[in-house]
């Protein structure tokens, strides 16, 4: 099988020229550099002996070189944070077979690295250079990443991409009509353990087109501003958290350059949005959908309405992409037929991974065979409208059951935004030692006293879904993917539970 994402790379690379690749720690990359550098490692990669390739994510040229030299070898990388616990490093790297790590230059995280990890090699990248990239095109299904997730028992879940996913993936892109040409620019905003990344250089390289990452050592607000605006991106994917480090800043925000605008990774809120659609006037803005398990996303919405394609505020996800099909199961694993019946979404086809690597037990929970195909369990929660389009509830394991009553706690963030619009809010639930579930709302910056916003709140919420307390807060944890962290925000609110 000839993979065409890598043909389109390797012909980029093949007629490099001085065109711009990437701007990295506001350094600007040509494609003349890129491709000798890829030259240069890919020959140290093809001389490794596993098949997976283990790359440290730091924030430079070489970091996506090394992806790319793994590609055209027909080798899978993995990336690892070097600052993740040891312990959860020798982890991955003895479940995915990684005797080699692949590094740009040598830092404190990276010694600490060398020290513990005495039986594993590692390749520093700065001074390899090549002349010619050569292309093995590998087969559909070997492997082209792999992802480690977080698991229910406390051990990373390692999630194995194939080429032929990948290439379905970006078949499925393309069908979504993005026009893309070497003029483009694309915002790289994201930690390279986290898929969402994959899509922001991927696509790029493909056009002759550049991507463009957040400098380290800023404050994020700041960088994700500055490298929207003084590089003139045109297409951006950013989680939902991303608008709410900008808020303070939306009126004074303009991007005319931005021509497609996307959000995935989190509920987007359709107030917020519908702010962010005056900062971008110019742009397509889509609502995209997807695990980690059915590569980057698998679902998207055009969403230059937001408030016309929402339900309790949340902006719905649209439609699968190109070769994804889903259903929808309740409780009893039936399959949902009639429109607005909320019930967990399951996903099949040709971007959705096999399984997980080297844990069957798992498999076996996370995946549902019907009608002899093999369907991924994503643990969200939809609902098909009558529109014919999915909406977003919440997670199935985050359900809060309050006095016997299900809570969605989209409808109380929804009914706080309306009383403080420009203030982003988020509800939690949590336990206590007795077993019983609590509701906890975080306002980010409230403008409204805490007991106002509750008296309002009883006006338009029956009792059991009131929160216990709501708290004010100056902004939003994160975590390392840049969405809002909801564990941590649960804690607080067990903590601070009385």
């Amino acid at each position: 099988m000839t993979n065409s994402f890598l043909d389109s790379i390797s012909k980029q690379l093949h007629d490099a020229n001085d065109s711009l690749a990437c701007t990295i720690e506001e350094q600007d990359y040509s494609y003349q550099s890129f491709a000798a550098k890829v030259a240069g490692i890919q020959s140290k990669v093809q001389r490794t002996g596993s098949m997976n390739i283990g790359i440290v994510t730091q924030n430079s040229m070489e970091t996506y070189a090394a992806i790319i030299a793994c590609w055209l070898t027909g080798k899978a990388y993995v990336p690892i944070n070097p600052g993740y616990p040891v312990e959860r490093i020798k982890d991955i790297l003895q479940t995915s077979e990684i005797s080699t790590l692949f590094y740009a230059q040598e830092d404190e995280q990276v010694n600490t690295l060398q020290t513990a990890l005495g039986d594993i090699g590692f390749v520093e990248t700065a001074s390899l250079y090549g002349q010619e990239c050569f292309n093995t095109f590998p087969a559909g299904d070997k492997t082209a990443y792999i992802l480690f997730t977080s698991g229910t028992t406390g051990r990373p879940k390692g999630v194995p991409i194939t080429f032929g996913n990948l290439q379905s993936f970006l078949d499925g892109f393309d069908a979504l009509g993005y026009e893309i040409d070497k003029a483009d620019r694309f915002l790289q905003m994201f930690e390279l353990t986290f898929d969402l990344s994959i899509v922001s250089f991927t696509r790029p390289l493909m056009d002759g087109a550049s991507f463009h990452t957040l400098p380290s050592g800023m404050i994020k607000t700041l960088a994700l501003y500055q490298v929207l605006e003084e590089n003139e991106i045109t297409m951006s994917l950013m989680v939902p958290s991303a608008i709410g480090l900008l808020m303070p800043y939306m009126e004074d925000i303009h991007l005319p350059k931005l021509r497609y605008s996307q959000f995935c990774g989190e509920a987007l809120k359709a107030d917020v949005l519908q702010r962010w659609s005056q900062c971008v006037p110019n742009a397509r803005i889509d609502n995209v959908y997807g695990p980690t398990e059915a590569t980057i996303y698998c679902t998207a919405l055009q969403a230059n309405k937001p408030m016309e394609q929402q339900h309790n505020g949340i902006v719905g996800i649209g439609a699968p992409m190109k070769e994804v099909e889903i259903c929808i199961l309740d409780e009893q694993n039936q399959t949902i037929e009639t429109a607005d019946q909320i019930g967990e979404l399951c996903l099949h086809g040709k971007q959705v991974t096999a399984g997980y690597l080297q844990n069957e037990m798992q498999n076996q929970v996370a995946f549902v065979n019907m009608d002899r195909r093999q369907f991924y369990r994503t643990g969200d929660l939809v609902f098909k409208g009558q529109d014919g389009l999915l909406y977003y509830v919440g997670r199935k394991d985050d359900q809060v059951k309050i006095q016997g009553y299900r809570v969605e706690l989209g409808e109380i963030e929804s009914a706080a935004s309306k009383l403080a619009p420009n203030n982003p809010a988020v509800a939690v639930g949590y336990t206590q030692e007795d077993g019983q579930w609590h509701l906890a709302l975080f306002v980010q910056d409230n403008p409204v006293a805490e007991n106002e916003m509750m008296q309002a709140l009883k006006k338009t919420l029956p009792a059991y879904m009131l929160p216990k307390r709501i708290y004010t807060i100056d902004q939003f944890p994160l975590n390392q993917n840049g969405k809002t962290d909801r564990k941590a925000l649960r804690l607080i609110a067990q903590q601070n539970h009385s």
